[in-house]
């Protein structure tokens, strides 16, 4: 028996707030997929406290790939653990794209803050929110930038900057 719990969560998406269980978006935390929390599986190890949760197309591409078929909650140690293995090797991809702005991240918080999804060149993507007089804003991990125009914008002059730590 195992001492330490293996337990493998999804986070809710941050822009969304549902009081509803069903109604609240989630992120995948093998793919970093967003996903309606009514499409989130949640799978138990046999005689433990162990859990592990995913979406349904993160489960589909583990069965195809084990060629075997999924028919409870509950799995035995192997195919738990075979399952904890392939979300772990994933995990790490979507961990790192959600602490970053990325082709998958970008478009979702530009949604939510009302602005636009822009990769800047070399893989660098940025929100760019235009406000209604006139200011364009940038949000990176590293940087805010607030440009006092659009001018001001394309030439890369900033009116003021705020750091992220």
């Amino acid at each position: 028996m195992k001492t330490d719990s293996q337990c493998v969560r999804a986070k809710v998406a941050p822009e969304e707030d549902g009081e509803n269980r069903g109604m609240a978006m989630m992120i995948c935390p093998v793919c970093g997929k967003r996903i309606r929390e009514t499409d989130l599986e949640r799978y138990f190890e046999e005689k433990s406290s162990n859990t592990i949760e995913l979406c349904t197309d993160c489960r589909e591409e583990f069965e195809g790939d084990n060629d075997l078929q999924i028919d409870s909650d509950t799995l035995d140690g192997d195919i738990y653990e075979k399952l904890l293995g392939f979300s772990s090797a994933d995990a790490t991809k979507a961990d790192e794209g959600l602490q970053g702005l990325n082709e998958l991240t970008a478009p979702m918080v530009a949604s939510a803050l009302n602005g636009d999804a822009w990769q800047s060149g070399g893989g660098i993507w940025l929100i760019v929110k235009r406000t209604t007089d006139g200011r364009v804003v940038t949000i990176s991990p590293e940087v805010v930038n607030e440009y006092a125009n659009e001018e001001a914008f394309e030439e890369d002059r900033p009116k003021s900057s705020l750091v992220m730590s």
